[in-house]
């Protein structure tokens, strides 16, 4: 009877101490991702295990080189990605982070 009235009294005590809530800040502006069809699935799937920056700092990479890099965080590192996520993600990091093209800094030689 004693080990149910403290089991009571513990359950009781559980319900009435304050939830312990770990805030985190917010991403650094330069590691926001930018904006496009496929982003909220990246910040669910890909912000569980690290930062937007580690996105934002690789390498513009064909739609290949990602569904690689993708396939890769699952099967080396474990990422929890469902299976109907992986080719969201990888087309939007293809799309936001792909290829660019080449910049013109100046006009060309003069003649």
């Amino acid at each position: 009877m004693a080990a149910i009235i403290l089991t009571c009294l513990a359950m009781f005590a559980a319900e009435l101490s304050p939830k312990k809530v770990i805030e985190l800040p917010a991403d650094n502006s330069m590691a926001e991702l930018k904006p496009g069809p496929g982003l909220k699935t990246v910040q669910a799937d890909c912000g569980v295990c690290h930062s937007t920056d580690y996105v934002v700092r690789q390498p513009h990479k064909s739609a290949k080189d990602w569904q690689a890099e993708v396939t890769r965080m699952i099967t080396a590192f474990g990422a929890p990605i469902p299976k109907s996520d992986e080719g969201i993600i990888a087309k939007y990091l293809a799309t936001a982070y792909g290829p660019q093209p080449p910049q013109k800094d100046h006009p060309g030689p003069v003649r």
